[in-house]
């Protein structure tokens, strides 16, 4: 079958081209995959914050406060432009002023956004985080039931002892 070294050298080259072909179809997919995946990507923390700062202020808040933490978890820059609130069985979109949006965040930044809403009895359906490119983000459940229970017996705790350390050091 091989009978001259021109059909050798065929088979190699034939072999070759199969194998660099395979090669040239598996780079290209990397690429292509690693180009779509290359972005921002959001991380979205809801819990209650006890010692928060007031904006434009040195003071701090003396009651637990929802907030919401969002953090880019991706490798490139995005910028977190509002966030929304939706109340289970309520029609409403809740928009408030917000503190410190709208945020550029680099990779692995993170913002704080306190909720200025009082949920009552009311429990969060939906909280939606939007980006510059118009994506909308969207809060886990198990996140969200942070926001159900206020954690009340912790507040005061945490409270009396920032204040016991802000009067050690003043003294």
């Amino acid at each position: 079958m091989l009978e001259t070294p021109s059909d050798i050298l065929s088979w190699a080259s034939a072999i070759a081209s199969g194998v660099a072909a395979i090669v040239a179809i598996f780079l290209a997919a990397w690429t292509i995959t690693r180009d779509l995946r290359d972005n921002g990507r959001l991380r979205i923390e809801c819990q209650y914050s006890i010692d928060w700062q007031i904006a434009g202020t040195s003071n701090y808040a003396n009651s637990a406060k929802p907030v919401i933490r969002v953090t880019n978890t991706g490798r490139r820059p995005i910028t977190v432009k509002s966030i929304e609130l939706k109340i289970k069985n309520q029609r409403l979109i809740f928009y408030w002023e917000h503190v410190n949006l709208p945020h550029l965040l680099q990779p692995s930044e993170f913002v704080i956004e306190p909720l200025n809403f009082d949920f009552g009895k009311r429990h969060p359906k939906q909280v939606t985080i939007i980006d510059s490119t118009g994506r909308r983000w969207h809060a886990s459940r198990k996140q969200l039931l942070n926001l159900v229970d206020k954690p009340i017996a912790q507040a005061p705790e945490k409270i009396s002892a920032v204040q016991e350390n802000e009067e050690r050091l003043a003294s």
